[in-house]
């Protein structure tokens, strides 16, 4: 303060920063300033002081250097994961072929085996042992090849802006998304029960992403569901919404994981010792999707009795179109 004013008295404007402790003990940033006034003989005669509280402006800037810092952070790390991604793909692919040729060559050998009685049991027994070998080394290669996946579409969605907004009839797509999964719904036990109005009205969105959400809830659905378990799909609307819900009877989700299971790689000790391990970014893709087309989502799970995700999206648009598709009010797959 002192070299300031002698500064100052000297004709200088002088312009400082200086924290002042209140009586509350709290630090506030005043920008002082020292301005001279002049004498007709051009001596100094005065100096007005003035001062100007700007310890919001510094924390906003503190705060948009932080958030600057952290979306360069992030941009690497997303341009690393997408690289890594990519270059883990290729391998993954070749041994994927590998597999499968690996297996036609044991078909052929099972084959010119069976023509000799005299080799037949021993070289069964290998193919059998073989057999076992190469469904683990599938389950391995679909596990990777679905981590690859789900990383390389989380970086689409981080860098993506835009949405390829089309309108949307989500009955249609689930009935199909149902056809698809049948295979994989039989080989669990599980019974899958959609209770979703064919004239459920049309919503404005990304197709391929509401394909993703319903992908991903059902997925997990159906897998941490034991057999004979139900998976149930319910869809509803509002004046301006449509509201997904998919049910499991499946183990649940204790109530301190539930805050946690949309983050990237989150996976519950439950998950982690179930036998059909996941990715542990499915759940966070769906945030990301539904949070992008300005939607919610909220779970409500109990352990032991099942888990509920609700999903609501905005219409963006009253639509409400009478379709002459029928979608199955109860569908069940066992």
């Amino acid at each position: 303060m002192q070299a300031a004013i002698k500064r100052a008295s000297k004709g200088e404007f002088v312009r400082y920063n200086a924290d002042v402790v209140g009586a509350d003990n709290q630090t506030t940033t005043i920008d002082f300033s020292l301005k001279p006034v002049f004498d007709e003989q051009g001596e100094v005669s005065m100096l007005i002081p003035e001062g100007r509280d700007i310890s919001a402006e510094i924390l906003a800037q503190q705060r948009q250097l932080e958030l600057q810092v952290e979306q360069e952070r992030n941009e690497m790390l997303r341009q690393f994961i997408q690289d890594s991604s990519h270059h883990l793909k290729t391998p993954v692919t070749i041994l994927k072929t590998s597999r499968h040729l690996m297996h036609k060559r044991m078909e052929l050998i099972e084959a010119i085996a069976s023509e000799d009685a005299s080799t037949s049991t021993r070289i069964g027994n290998v193919v059998d042992k073989c057999k076992r070998q190469f469904s683990s080394m599938d389950n391995a290669i679909t596990s990777l090849m679905g981590v690859i996946d789900n990383l390389l579409e989380l970086t689409r969605i981080d860098k993506t802006d835009t949405l390829n907004l089309i309108s949307v009839h989500v009955p249609t797509l689930l009935e199909k998304l149902i056809s698809d999964y049948s295979a994989h719904i039989q080989a669990n036990g599980n019974h899958v029960v959609v209770n979703m109005p064919a004239y459920l009205p049309e919503l404005t969105a990304d197709e391929q992403h509401i394909r993703l959400i319903l992908e991903n809830l059902i997925e997990n659905a159906i897998r941490y569901t034991p057999a004979d378990g139900t998976v149930t799909i319910r869809g509803a609307s509002t004046t301006d919404a449509i509201q997904l819900q998919i049910q499991d009877t499946g183990i649940g989700i204790a109530q301190e994981d539930q805050d946690k299971i949309f983050e990237r790689f989150y996976r519950t000790d439950d998950a982690q010792i179930h036998t059909n391990k996941g990715s542990g970014l499915g759940l966070a893709i769906v945030k990301k999707i539904v949070t992008r087309h300005d939607g919610t989502i909220v779970v409500d799970s109990e352990v032991g009795v099942g888990t509920t995700f609700t999903v609501s999206l905005p219409l963006r648009y009253q639509a409400q179109s009478k379709k002459t598709h029928q979608v199955k009010t109860s569908l069940s797959v066992s």
